[in-house]
């Protein structure tokens, strides 16, 4: 990867991320990092919500307090 040397700091605001369970239901996970809160939306596998909500309640513990916009 290259070094970034124009760029003064990267800040976190929302993230979307497409889901297919092991059925092919698509979905999409939506994560506010900012007010640390996240959205599943789709046709998802209540067993895949599951570890989805596990999934990401773990990437929001990762991602609370660091460089947020404001």
């Amino acid at each position: 990867m290259e070094k970034l040397t124009k760029l003064k700091s990267f800040m976190f605001d929302r993230a979307q991320y497409e889901i297919v369970d092991l059925e092919g239901n698509k979905g999409i996970l939506l994560v506010d990092y900012k007010n640390n809160s996240y959205e599943i939306q789709g046709n998802i596998m209540e067993i895949s919500r599951l570890e989805l909500d596990a999934f990401a309640e773990t990437i929001l513990k990762r991602k609370h307090g660091v460089n947020f916009v404001s």
